[in-house]
């Protein structure tokens, strides 16, 4: 299935030119206002210290392009000068070759235009688990893993060919003494960030971040943790992270949050929950500028929140940040069921609203293991959570609800999103960087087979989602999944097509799978399965960018065209070969445009609008 991925990008009223890191994205054609983004050269003497001083003073002061400037000169300093000295905890570092892949090839997805490929299995040793995936902007795929033998392992892969085959890029081995809790990834600037929790000896606790470069074996660039040192009798939960790169650029900040559970007494009696905050400037979770900061506090014993997770978005002028998290009440069941809260702050994490309730606390349904996502382009947001009948302990029918807002998460509106007679678990939620689509995944469980599922959302209607169709993501759904390590979906921006990986369990042994949407037979890629253009508009503070996919070579013609029809600029008008192709466009008035694309056998138009 081909497709054509364009993102329009309002910066504001100036654009400067988009640029390209990686030669592997594609062919960069000459044009107006285009630029290779070359080595970020230091200034002599930089001293990184005043720079992150200044860089705090130059966001205060609403001065972004010198916010940016001095966030790339850090960036390089860190790279240059970082000492590769990792904590006791890290050390074990030893690479790799990727043992290979498996494959399922029992594909029950007999369906006309089979949109699923064969599973990949990435690491056929047995026992890991709790699996996570992001991409960067080329393509190339990273996934963290949990394994176990004689102690814990993180462990990290890499795949550079969409997922077809996996290498172990990275491996922490730590003690017996350790577990590991709550991994996540995601690449933020073609950068990636990792964090998992660290459990020593059953009651010391310590969150822990790690940015890397990527490439065939991570390079550590800033490491770090919110919390300090390890914590006794403080139990950390559910560890998430995200950032406001796909909005500003260079991210302006990164965000995390988890759940402390403390004790007065004994280990045995829970005092009280709290979901906390932490931000940090640009990539460097070695310095957290807030935190760790409380945002809600939950007082006795049966009382608790679950689980905290994170999430920026939002329209130009109405950025937000939102933490939801499950919460047990008091007097439950008889008085109160259990629902989940959010909280959220208007100034990058500086303070935070009062929690509201995002579901109803009286409606005899439990809400628990929810995620949330939003739009980069609008004030659209959604929620996915788990519901189920109060007192019926989570029994076989759980149903999965959309719990969506238009305005910013003012006003909340619920629907259901899976209901059947079965279990339906594990919700995960992701919006690539451009803002396509609502991506959901979970695990769905009925008459004794077990599967992966996919919904894609309309990012301009979050009320309305779709199957991927009428297949499931695993081959093999008579094979055991995990009731315990959901699937996790990303986005791949080579392909335009979400990915997603998952945990299976067959006997107390674990195993993680691969599978993307588009990964399908060539005998199928052929132009007449192309479903045109997809093209967005994403505001944000200078000018218009401009960037696609071309998965053919092919002539190639884009317009910019005036309300009122009258062709405003050329483009593109020449022979482009496949590959990523970015440009940009400045002073554009404000006002309604159109985009008109043409290869030849694809045409399409979109509008785009510009406000200043």
């Amino acid at each position: 299935m081909y497709k054509i991925l364009i993102s329009a990008v309002l910066i504001g009223g100036i654009l400067q030119a988009f640029s390209i890191e990686d030669e592997s994205m594609g062919v960069i054609p000459s044009g107006q206002n285009m630029q290779v983004k070359n080595t970020v050269k230091l200034p002599d003497n930089f001293n990184p210290e005043n720079a992150q001083k200044e860089l705090i003073n130059a966001r205060r002061a609403g001065d972004s392009e010198l916010a940016e400037k001095l966030s790339l000169y850090l960036h390089e300093w860190w790279k240059k000068n970082r000492d590769n000295t990792l904590p006791p905890e890290n050390q074990g570092y030893n690479p790799e070759p990727g043992p290979g892949l498996q494959r399922e090839n029992n594909n029950n997805n007999n369906s006309p235009g089979l949109k699923w490929g064969n599973d990949v299995r990435i690491d056929p040793r047995d026992g890991v688990r709790d699996v996570k995936v992001t991409s960067l902007s080329n393509g190339e795929l990273y996934a963290i893993a949990l394994y176990s033998d004689t102690s814990d392992h993180v462990i990290f892969y890499r795949s550079t060919d969409n997922g077809e085959t996996w290498s172990e890029c990275w491996n922490f081995d730590f003690t017996s003494n350790y577990n590991i809790l709550s991994p996540g990834i995601l690449a933020v600037n073609d950068t990636l960030v990792a964090w998992y929790i660290l459990r020593l000896q059953d009651t010391l606790y310590r969150t822990w971040f790690i940015t890397f470069s990527p490439g065939p074996t991570l390079s550590p660039i800033y490491w770090g943790s919110p919390t300090g040192n390890f914590n006794d009798n403080v139990i950390y939960k559910s560890l998430d992270f995200t950032s406001d790169a796909p909005v500003f650029g260079t991210g302006e900040y990164n965000y995390a949050t988890w759940v402390e559970v403390h004790y007065t007494s004994s280990p045995s009696v829970e005092d009280s929950t709290r979901v906390m905050f932490a931000r940090t400037n640009e990539l460097d979770v070695s310095n957290w500028e807030i935190g760790p900061v409380r945002v809600n506090k939950t007082f006795g014993d049966n009382i608790y929140f679950y689980k905290a997770k994170i999430a920026f978005g939002g329209r130009t002028g109405a950025r937000r940040l939102w933490i939801v998290s499950p919460i047990h009440p008091n007097l439950y069941p008889g008085t109160y069921d259990e629902l989940i809260e959010g909280v959220y702050s208007d100034n990058y994490g500086s303070t935070w609203s009062s929690f509201i309730n995002i579901t109803p606390s009286d409606d005899r349904y439990d809400d628990y293991d929810a995620d949330i996502a939003a739009s980069y382009i609008d004030s659209n947001w959604v929620v996915l959570t788990v519901r189920t009948d109060t007192g019926s302990l989570h029994g076989y029918d759980r149903d999965i609800y959309n719990v969506y807002s238009t305005n910013n998460g003012n006003t909340w509106n619920d629907i259901t999103w899976v209901t059947t007679d079965s279990v339906n678990v594990l919700p995960d939620i992701y919006v690539d960087n451009a803002s396509t689509a609502f991506y959901g995944v979970f695990r769905k469980d009925y008459s004794g087979l077990e599967e992966v599922r996919l919904k894609i959302g309309d990012i301009n209607n979050p009320a309305y989602w779709t199957y991927s169709g009428d297949n499931i993501v695993n081959d093999d759904n008579t094979q055991d999944l995990s009731i315990v390590y959901g699937p996790s979906v990303s986005y791949n921006p080579s392909t335009g097509d979400p990915v997603v990986v998952w945990t299976s369990f067959e006997g107390y042994v674990y195993s993680i799978w691969f599978d993307a949407l588009s990964r399908v037979d060539v005998a199928e890629k052929t132009p007449e399965h192309s479903n045109g253009i997809k093209l967005l508009t994403i505001p944000q503070r200078k000018g218009v960018k401009i960037s696609f996919f071309l998965p053919f070579s092919s002539k190639v013609n884009l317009n910019l065209y005036s309300a009122e029809g009258r062709k405003i600029r050329t483009i593109i008008n020449s022979n482009l070969n496949k590959g990523t192709y970015s440009y940009s466009i400045s002073n554009l008035k404000s006002g309604k445009y159109f985009l008109k694309l043409n290869t030849g056998n694809i045409k399409e138009t979109k509008s785009l609008i510009i406000v200043k």
